[in-house]
């Protein structure tokens, strides 16, 4: 093991170690291509000890400017995660890094029309109620929902990342939010705070847990949990550091820079198509691939639910009224997260699907992410 300083370290593998901290983070990767290494201490203490030195250079698995992408030919074209990729870089990548803006996940799903418009109405509407079988039915249909489009979201940024959308560079940048509700770009010694964040909300989590079990509306167990984590930080010295800086949390931004390369078309003499890609063509294919994803996506949504119900009814463990009503109920449910209304008008509406449905007696299943 050989243990050097930051500047050492970075004129070793001909690294520029006069980048900020948040341009470091993505420079000092390189390094992986030479050796095995990790660091320790933290802030201007930090130590970086290599324990291995490759013979042979290795192919850098991040990073995609001039480089053919790293197995490019594995990605599925028809996944969900590479549609929502396609969109992002679609619809949102700039040449000009002056006037790239980043932004947060919840901002691109928001242009592109698909978040769940619905998801704060419902965390409203069920806010400290005691919940009925169906009800639970309804927190697991709304809660899995979620997961899924903000697990394929970050999936997609892996495979922008990867480089599987040559000439698109992604930059990810870390923010922090104070309790006052203000939002700053974390660097410096901030950005040092972040694994130290990530253990206090996991020790808030499993003290929740550990009082409340896992059955709870996620809006309650959100609340739960973050009265938990500010309980620690303002009691444990461990954490004083974040309650010193009132770190409430901390999220990504991300921007996409560079130009989508032209993808090879056979000249088309019938439809008289050289390329397939012309400036009102790019404008056309951006729009439909946003539309695309969340039709895909919202069809894969509702045939989970009408699964995981078929799979309840055959346990025998259920009683309702009309069956059809419960299997309609549920796709129709999940179209309403998505869509934009008001408050009142969502309860409207919701009520009206329930109208049909009958308590559910069995409330031991899951709902597929």
């Amino acid at each position: 093991m050989k243990k050097l300083n930051k500047k050492e370290f970075a004129e070793k593998w001909g690294l520029d170690h006069t980048l900020p901290k948040d341009l470091w983070r993505t420079e000092v990767k390189k390094a992986n291509q030479y050796c095995k290494w990790h660091t320790e201490g933290k802030g201007r203490g930090t130590i970086y000890i290599i324990d291995e030195i490759f013979e042979v250079k290795q192919e850098r698995i991040h990073g995609n400017t001039e480089r053919e992408p790293i197995n490019k030919g594995a990605v599925d074209e028809n996944s969900l995660k590479y549609k929502l990729a396609k969109a992002l870089v679609l619809n949102f990548t700039v040449e000009d890094t002056s006037r790239s803006i980043p932004q947060s996940k919840r901002y691109y799903l928001d242009m592109l029309g698909c978040n769940l418009n619905s998801f704060k109405h419902i965390e409203d509407m069920f806010w400290k109620k005691d919940l009925e079988p169906v009800d639970k039915f309804v927190l697991k249909l709304t809660n899995n929902t979620s997961k899924s489009l903000n697990r394929l979201f970050h999936e997609a940024i892996k495979l922008i990342e990867r480089g599987v959308f040559k000439g698109v560079t992604l930059i990810e940048e870390l923010y922090y939010a104070t309790f006052d509700h203000e939002h700053y770009e974390a660097v410096d010694e901030i950005a040092d705070l972040f694994d130290l964040y990530n253990q206090a909300r996991e020790d808030a989590k499993a003290n929740v847990k550990a009082v409340h079990g896992d059955m709870l509306f996620f809006s309650e167990k959100r609340h739960l949990i973050n009265n938990e984590y500010r309980d620690l930080i303002e009691t444990n010295e461990k954490y004083k550091s974040l309650l010193d800086n009132q770190i409430d949390y901390f999220y990504s931004r991300y921007d996409f820079v560079g130009k989508l390369e032209k993808q090879e078309i056979a000249y088309d003499y019938e439809t008289l198509n050289y390329d397939g890609w012309d400036y009102e063509s790019e404008k056309y294919n951006a729009r439909f691939s946003a539309e695309d994803f969340i039709d895909e996506f919202q069809a894969h949504r509702n045939a989970l639910a009408v699964k995981a119900i078929e799979r309840f009814i055959a346990s025998g463990n259920i009683g309702i009224i009309n069956i059809n009503e419960l299997l309609s109920f549920a796709v129709d449910f999940t179209m309403l997260l998505f869509q934009l209304n008001e408050y009142e008008m969502f309860v409207k509406r919701y009520n009206q699907l329930m109208i049909n449905v009958q308590n559910i007696k069995n409330t031991g299943f899951e709902l597929a992410s």
